[in-house]
């Protein structure tokens, strides 16, 4: 394994039929351009979740990592959270896509039960399930 600094990927070589040949790589310090011959190519970018100026207003694991329930729902009512934000085992991109499935599913049927209380005039109902859809209180799936 070759650590290469400093250097960023341009471009991924290649054609649809023959697959990846390889890389455009640019080393940022200095001005070099290269390319690199590889077959495959996996992207990883770090693990510090990066919540920003939202950070402090959810419940997170010792790592920063936002805590949710099964349904992609944070301890903020009505906020859902999906892929690597999120506390669990794996860091892909087939689970982010997994999460957010689930988490725009969530979403819909949320709003849509809020929706149908609006026009039944219920505003003590509303009230109730926000407070009912906390992630502590385990009652949204």
């Amino acid at each position: 394994i070759e650590v290469i600094w400093d250097t960023i990927v341009e471009r991924v070589d290649g054609d649809p039929q023959e697959g990846m040949k390889g890389l455009r790589l640019h080393n940022l310090v200095t001005n070099e351009r290269k390319f690199l011959a590889a077959n495959g190519l996996f992207i990883f970018i770090g693990f510090r979740p990066n919540t920003g100026v939202i950070a402090g207003h959810f419940d997170h694991d010792v790592m920063g990592y936002v805590l949710t329930d099964a349904a992609m729902m944070s301890s903020i009512p009505g906020l859902f959270i999906a892929g690597d934000l999120r506390a669990q085992l794996t860091r892909q991109v087939t689970t982010a896509s997994g999460d957010a499935t689930t988490a725009a599913i969530a979403a819909d049927k949320y709003i849509s039960r809020f929706k149908e209380m609006e026009r039944e005039g219920s505003n003590e109902a509303v009230r109730e399930a926000l407070e009912a859809s906390h992630i502590s209180g385990g009652g949204y799936t």
